[in-house]
Formats: structure tokens, sequence, C-alpha cells
């Protein structure tokens, strides 16, 4: 019996995508041609690897041991990938990052910049995801690095964890907001007006109840329920905030050239008292490449100019 690994990058795509329709588009590959090539690995194997049933398809017993076997030869093929990239340094190579919402917004783009400036032949492919998926993209070999809310990186034996600054966040609205004009602004009046947030990470969601709890304490058990507009995109999120009465709750890196240029403003005088704590993280137990050990450098150098201007637009409109 020879197996084509092709053939298994196949059925990995179908099972991963939840079908031959989406697993077609997925890897470019039509999808009569795709079930030509399950086919001919059940023939190879002679043996059906799915069944259809009407929940969807399910791997047979010879299905499921053949997806290990190509989750196996797909992670060492990354590994093998990443030592290359070793050998090669700044000069080639390719880096995976992935990065959640307000990392996306101000953080993660001039630094990657930075890195294609100095070193134009690395690859750098980046991915904005779930909070909750990125740890197990790094374990599974799919992503190189990650940065994310440092609070969510909780299986912290298998990363190598690096802080990076704690970036104050701000309630904001948009120019002409019937806040606006107000010296003080209450947070029980603050919450009258529709609220607009991301899911929140666990921590910061309990940062934002307790601070509730002590202003306004029979607002604190709907906390989670406040939010009338939740969204994922940042751009989304500041798109909605410009062109409505809602309010929001960004880190205030995210809306710095918002609240330079007027279109945004903050809401004084109160202090939510909830600092965003990113982190980078990568799988332990493993020496960087050049290129990652280059772009966790560059992040950082941006990260402390980030967090420098910030305290210092923060003491200007004090």
């Amino acid at each position: 019996m020879k197996l084509d690994p092709r053939q298994l990058t196949h059925l990995q795509a179908v099972i991963e995508n939840g079908g031959f329709g989406r697993a077609s588009e997925a890897i470019h590959l039509t999808q009569p041609a795709l079930t030509r090539s399950i086919q001919a690995l059940e023939r190879s194997v002679g043996a059906k690897v799915i069944n259809r049933q009407r929940g969807g398809l399910v791997l047979t017993e010879v299905g499921e041991l053949l997806l290990e076997h190509a989750c196996r030869l797909n992670k060492a093929e990354r590994e093998l990938q990443r030592h290359i990239s070793m050998i090669q340094g700044l000069e080639m190579g390719e880096l995976r990052i992935g990065v959640g919402m307000f990392a996306a917004a101000g953080l993660i783009g001039p630094a990657i910049g930075l890195l294609n400036q100095h070193h134009p032949n690395i690859k750098v492919r980046v991915t904005v995801a779930p909070y909750h998926e990125m740890p197990e993209r790094v374990l599974n070999g799919d992503l190189d690095i990650i940065v994310m809310e440092k609070s969510l990186l909780t299986d912290r034996d298998q990363f190598e964890i690096e802080t990076l600054s704690p970036h104050p966040m701000a309630m904001v609205c948009r120019d002409g907001h019937p806040l606006q004009s107000r010296k003080k602004v209450g947070l029980r009046e603050m919450l009258s007006f529709p609220l607009a947030a991301p899911k929140m990470p666990p921590a910061l969601a309990e940062n934002f109840k307790h601070n509730l709890l002590k202003t306004v304490p029979d607002l604190a058990e709907q906390a989670r329920d406040l939010a009338t507009i939740e969204c994922d995109s940042w751009r989304i999120l500041l798109d909605v905030i410009l062109h409505s009465d809602a309010v929001a709750m960004f880190p205030i890196f995210a809306i710095e050239q918002e609240l330079r240029s007027g279109r945004l403003h903050s809401l004084p005088p109160f202090d939510i008292g909830i600092d965003f704590r990113l982190a980078l993280a990568y799988r332990g137990r493993r020496d960087l490449t050049s290129s990652e050990a280059r772009f966790i450098e560059l992040l950082h150098q941006h990260d402390k100019q980030i967090f420098a201007t910030i305290r210092q637009l923060m003491s200007d409109s004090a």
C-alpha cells in the first residue's frame, strides 16, 4: 500500500472544513477533483474513509487513522520549514503571526512594516483570529507567534510568554455626541447610551464588572449583558461609534489618531481602571528563528514607543 501525501492533505481539508464544497474552495481544487482524490485514497487503503450521514461527514476507523497520520505529516513539514528558516536566517523564511482584534489595531502593523523594510524577503502571514483559538494553533504548528490578551494564556507551561506594556483603556464617543461637551459624565449617565463592545476576554469582563460594582452597584449584575452592539471587528466597531450615539471602550493606542483628529472624544472623568495587558507567546522549549527573534525585537520597540506616546497624550489631555 502506497499513500499519496496529497490525498491525505485533501482528507484533512475535507474534515477541517466540514465538507467537500468548503474544502475545495480552501485548497483551490475543484469539487469533482477533490472527490476523485478521496476515492483514490479509499482504493489505496481498500476501505471507506468517510461516511455521509444526516448530520454531515463522519470518519470511519480507517479514516481516523489516516487523519492522525496526515496531521503528523503536516506538523513535521512545518517543523522542517522552520528549521530551514533558521538556517536561512533573515535572508529568507516565513513568519506566521496570529493576533487578536485590538492587537491588530495599531500595534502589529508597524512592527511588521519595519520587519519588511529591513528584511523584504521574509514572507509574513498574519491571521486575525478569535482569542480562544490561537494558543491551540501555536501548539499545532499553524502559527509561530501570537499576540493576545495575557490572561487568556492559561496553559503557560507549554509557552514562552513575553509581556507587553499595560495599555490604558478609555470610554469614548463620536464628535458631536450629546455627552461630548460635558466636563463630568457619571457612569450611569454614560451607560444610558448604547454600549458597543467586542466580546471581552474573561479578565477584562471581570475588571469591568468590578468597576461597575464599585460605582453603580445595581448595574453590576447586568454587566455581562450591557453591550447593545457586540462586534469582534475593530474597524466595524469604530464605524459604529462614528455613526451613532453609542459609546465604547477601546485601548487608547487603537484610536490614537481618531482622538487627535477630534473624530472621537474620551469621556471624563471616569477612570475605568482597566489596562489592556497584551503578551506575545510562542511554543516553548524550542529555538527562535532569526525572523521570529527580529520581529519580537521590533514589536517590543514599537510597543514601548506607543506606551510613551499614549502616556504623553493622556498627560496633555488632563
